[in-house]
């Protein structure tokens, strides 16, 4: 991904969406690259597009104004779409180096599930994707809380643990590895090969105990992975910043964007973060389920 592309995030209105415009601010200044605040004005559930047009710009200017508050020196740019929020947001996000979502939106009732937005971009949205969990607009999460990676037998857990390192860094927070092979239970996608499968655990393991990899303030430990990473969640306050996915694992985007996770991460500030490879991209630029 191109060091310049821009961080997006879909603005709705609601608090959780302001929120996680404060967080991809913070992205968006470590990255040295444009903010784009995007809202998504749904011609099928308004009933006056003029009126939803306002609503938009005064959404946008809300975010603005938080941002701006906190201190964050971030280049902003804004766009309003019409149609599908899901769809738009993803088309929109082609090329960027991150989307974020918060976890719940203003249009969180029926026909929609609670975090129907987030979760669904999650599956099938070009590029990573974090789902904003923040408990105050201003204050920013804890030190020294968790960075959490699920490693397994697949080449994109490179790019999933990066991305934690990368954020760790950032935070000042240490990394929690959880790994399919502690256990003896390789993950269902590792290659049927057992020496491709292997040769990941082997880079993967090298990389994890070489000093070389990881900056001097980054301190790493390593788990078994658990069947239901909910039930972690739910019993280990301490990991409460961030847990890194990558976006092929289809059951864990699901479990952590389900409502068991949401019950279990309700009051926290534990965000999720659905890290997409480039290659993984598919030729209509939005990244099949």
């Amino acid at each position: 991904m191109d060091a310049s592309a821009p961080v997006l995030v879909g603005i709705d209105g609601s608090t959780a969406s302001v929120r996680a415009a404060l967080w991809a601010a913070d992205e968006a200044a470590a990255r040295d690259t444009v903010l784009e605040l995007v809202y998504v004005v749904d011609p099928a559930r308004v009933d006056d597009i003029d009126e939803a047009v306002a609503k938009a710009h005064k959404a946008i200017r809300r975010a603005t104004t938080a941002i701006t508050d906190a201190d964050n020196h971030v280049k902003l740019e804004s766009e309003i779409l019409h149609g599908n929020p899901i769809l738009e947001l993803a088309h929109a996000a082609r090329g960027a180096a991150l989307l974020c979502v918060g976890y719940k939106g203003s249009k969180d009732s029926a026909p929609l599930a609670r975090g129907a937005t987030a979760s669904n971009l999650a599956r099938i949205a070009p590029t990573s994707v974090a789902v904003v969990r923040r408990r105050r607009m201003r204050s920013p999460p804890r030190l020294h809380r968790w960075i959490v990676a699920v490693v397994d037998e697949t080449p994109e857990s490179h790019t999933v643990l990066q991305a934690a390192l990368d954020e760790a860094d950032h935070r000042g927070a240490p990394v929690l590895a959880l790994t399919t092979w502690s256990d003896g239970h390789p993950h269902p996608r590792a290659m049927p090969d057992s020496d491709e499968a292997g040769h990941v655990r082997a880079s993967m393991d090298g990389y994890l105990d070489d000093p070389h990899h990881l900056s001097a303030d980054v301190r790493i430990c390593t788990l078994p992975l658990p069947g239901d990473v909910t039930a972690l969640l739910e019993r280990t306050a301490g990991i409460e910043q961030l847990f890194v996915i990558s976006a092929r694992r289809h059951d864990l985007v699901d479990q952590l964007t389900g409502d068991s996770a949401r019950r279990a991460l309700r009051g926290t500030n534990c965000s999720i973060l659905v890290v997409r490879a480039s290659d993984t991209v598919g030729a209509d630029g939005v990244t099949p389920a």
